[in-house]
């Protein structure tokens, strides 16, 4: 192996030259390196480029691992690479020579490739290990802090305010409407007979006698002059049941 005659009636066998090799015995030629490995001269085997380094593709064949290529930040060559591969999305590196990425932390996401670094996850949001990009806080759930790392992080929406997907602060129910409990998405409107005339409500009053509240009332009609409220009804839902 490494060596070959070409000749018959030979009294040595030649070395394989640099590029080129032999694995086996009794060879007539030696066959080519394949690309991004390295063979010296009476190589008996290919020699691949090292982690952290790939094929020069200027040269027809390499004879020294010194003429592997070193890999660029925010890329990776795996050993015997022909050339060097972007890291993906979230994944980074910030050195060059490196064989493999690393995944971005959690807190942390990379949406674009051949990256150096990690972004931090910005309010509203989290991101777990690896993330190729930010997951907003669920419904119901705010945050207004930087690097989150799950959803069990965002906080609850308090009672009387709602948080929809992504709120970086709850919001306070407007008058006319409610929420009992923590964690809506959305505030309920005052049911008919109910009004609320400020924000930030858990429940709605009722609506005087004598007053008109329709759903979602900020607050109660009076009945017009000369007409009173009819008591036979639990509430009012028309000016016209006024008598």
């Amino acid at each position: 192996p490494g060596t070959f005659g070409a000749n018959a009636s030979s009294a040595t066998c030649a070395l394989c030259p640099g590029g080129k090799y032999t694995s086996s015995l009794r060879h007539t030629a030696c066959v080519d390196c394949p690309s991004g490995s390295l063979c010296v001269e009476g190589s008996s085997a290919p020699q691949p480029c090292p982690g952290g380094t790939h094929a020069d593709p200027s040269l027809p064949f390499m004879s020294s691992l010194s003429e592997c290529v070193t890999c660029p930040s925010g890329t990776f060559c795996s050993v015997g690479s022909g050339a060097a591969t972007a890291c993906a999305p979230g994944t980074f590196n910030p050195t060059a020579g490196q064989s493999t990425c690393d995944s971005c932390a959690a807190g942390t996401y990379q949406d674009a490739a051949r990256s150096t670094s990690c972004q931090q996850c910005t309010g509203g949001n989290y991101c777990g290990s690896g993330a190729a990009a930010e997951l907003p806080c669920p419904a119901g759930s705010y945050s207004n802090t930087l690097g989150l790392q799950n959803a069990s992080s965002c906080a609850p929406c308090p009672a009387g305010s709602a948080c929809s997907t992504g709120s970086t602060a709850h919001s306070l129910c407007l008058p006319g409407s409610f929420s009992a409990a923590g964690g809506s998405s959305t505030c309920d409107l005052c049911p008919g007979g109910k009004f609320t005339s400020s924000s930030g409500n858990t429940a709605c009053t009722d609506c005087p006698v004598g007053g008109l509240c329709v759903e979602g009332s900020s607050g109660p009609q009076l009945c017009p002059q000369g007409t009173h409220a009819n008591a036979s009804l639990a509430f009012m839902s028309s000016l016209g049941e006024c008598i």
